[in-house]
Parts: C-alpha cells; sequence; structure tokens
C-alpha cells in the first residue's frame, strides 16, 4: 500500500522547498517579533544556564538573556516543526512511492545527451554544495572566523560573523540548500534511467 504517490511526495519536498525559501526572507523581522513576544511575556532574562559541558557560542550558556537570543531560538523551533511536519511523512512515504516510480519508469530510459545533462547537472549542483559549507551559516553551528595574523593558523573565530548575512546568506539560511533541489531533481532521473 502506498502511502503518498510520488506527486504528493513531491508536493511535500516542494512545499518544504517554498517554506524554507519564505521563512529565510522573513527571518529577521521575524526573529525581531518573537524575540520581543518572549520579552513581553517575561521569558527573557530569567538567569536559566545550560549545563557547563554544553557547546556554547559567544552568547554563553545563559538560556534567553535577551530578545536577540530569544528570538533566534524561537525561529530555529518554528522552522524545526515546520520542516518535521513536512518531511517526515515525505521521509516515511519515500521507500514505497520510489518502489511505485521505479516500477512505472522501467521502460522509460534517458537518451543519451539527457543522462549526460543530468550527471553534469547533478555534479555541479554537489560541487556547490561541498563549496557552500565554507560560508558560515547565520542560524547553524558552524562558526564565523576572520583572518588575525596574531592567532594560530592565521584566522581566528568570531561567531558574531555568522549572524550577519551576506552573499547568499541573505536569501536562505545557509547556500547548502539552494543546489540541493538541482540536485535532487538531477539525482532522480539518473537513479530512473536503466
Amino acid at each position: 500500500m502506498v502511502l503518498l504517490t510520488t506527486n504528493q511526495l513531491g508536493g511535500l519536498v516542494a512545499s518544504f522547498s517554498v517554506t524554507h525559501i519564505g521563512m529565510s526572507a522573513i527571518r529577521e523581522p521575524l526573529i525581531d517579533r518573537l524575540g520581543a513576544a518572549a520579552a513581553r511575556v517575561g521569558a527573557v532574562g530569567l538567569g536559566i544556564s545550560l549545563p557547563s559541558i554544553w557547546l556554547a557560542d559567544s552568547s554563553g550558556l545563559e538560556v534567553w538573556p535577551n530578545e536577540a537570543t530569544a528570538g533566534r531560538q524561537l525561529y530555529r523551533a518554528g522552522y524545526t516543526v515546520v520542516s518535521s511536519a513536512l518531511l517526515f511523512p515525505a521521509l516515511a512515504a519515500y521507500p514505497e512511492a520510489r518502489a511505485a516510480a521505479e516500477a512505472a519508469a522501467a521502460s522509460t530510459a534517458l537518451s543519451p545527451s539527457e543522462w549526460w545533462l543530468s550527471f553534469v547537472a547533478a555534479t555541479g549542483a554537489q560541487a556547490i554544495s561541498i563549496a557552500s559549507l565554507l560560508n558560515p551559516s547565520p542560524l547553524s553551528l558552524v562558526p564565523g572566523f576572520e583572518a588575525d595574523e596574531t592567532a594560530l593558523g592565521g584566522v581566528k573565530r568570531d561567531d558574531r560573523l555568522k549572524l550577519r548575512p551576506y552573499g547568499l546568506t541573505r536569501i536562505t539560511r545557509h547556500p547548502l540548500i539552494l543546489p540541493v533541489v538541482p540536485w535532487g531533481a538531477a539525482n532522480a532521473l539518473l537513479a530512473g534511467a536503466q
């Protein structure tokens, strides 16, 4: 029994992509509003701290010491809920939807030019994905670094850098997300080729 059709599965993944881009586009005002709401209900500055074994960034171990931190954490929680609501059903249905799609596509093969185009797209997107890991994400655990001749190795960690969106991080939480769609589409075409 297929829980979701291939089109429904694609719809969930597309909804996730659109939601991700939409939430990223309004990230800063949303973070500000969430932080202000947390302050209004008295949840900011309560002095609650994480255990000392927690890997904290430069903001320290205190939970919601200010509105900005509360807003970022609430945004992350909301983003996690939306992502989970869209991706977990897709992950659960994927094996059966894939088997059904493979059975339907068994007689369909890509032409050599379509295969090469898909291969080049998948390879290029994978290369961009790997290269994007060097860019600190504003909302991830990837630290930011800057040149410092006095530091060991010529660089020092500065977590404030990951909170300054620049380049692709102005439109997406992390540049890794952008090449995932063409990589996935190209790999789906290649996997379906017999």
